[in-house]
């Protein structure tokens, strides 16, 4: 029986395949890595780009730390638009239609905050009690043994 030259240990056709895209398309490569930094998933990036989706994860396993230095740069540039947005607000305030700009404002800011680690949601849990709990709360207190004194002024 011939021995298989095949050795499934060492073939990887994933990274056989990332090696070639980033030795012979580096501005894709780069531009998977960008696609993920925006928080693309890599199904997405597949479409996208026509890069299959292991090659897409693969590249973003291997460079987590590009993408954590994508993702501030992002944070800085969309720092910069909601300032801009905001003097524009301000400045042609009437010349614009507010539902567009509001819009644009809010997304930027919201992703200015996401990509700066900031909170862009607030979830709060209230434990309110129910008219029957307020009622068994009333009735659990315990009852004060006064005695009415009559102003015998008034009387």
């Amino acid at each position: 029986m011939e021995r298989s030259v095949f050795q499934p240990s060492t073939f990887d056709h994933v990274q056989d395949q990332v090696d070639l895209l980033g030795s012979k398309f580096p501005k894709t490569y780069d531009q998977i890595i960008t696609l993920l930094a925006a928080g693309h998933s890599p199904t997405k990036v597949t479409k996208w780009t026509g890069i299959e989706a292991a090659v897409v994860r693969r590249i973003r396993d291997l460079h987590p730390e590009t993408l954590s230095q994508i993702r501030q740069t992002l944070a800085m540039n969309l720092a910069e638009a909601a300032q801009n947005l905001t003097e524009r607000l301000v400045e042609e305030a009437d010349q614009l239609d507010p539902g567009d700009i509001g819009k644009t404002l809010a997304i930027v800011v919201d992703k200015h905050l996401l990509l700066s680690g900031h909170a862009t949601a607030r979830v709060e849990h209230r434990n309110v009690p129910t008219p029957e709990e307020l009622q068994a709360m009333f009735e659990a207190l315990p009852m004060a043994n006064a005695e009415l004194i009559k102003d015998k002024a008034a009387g």
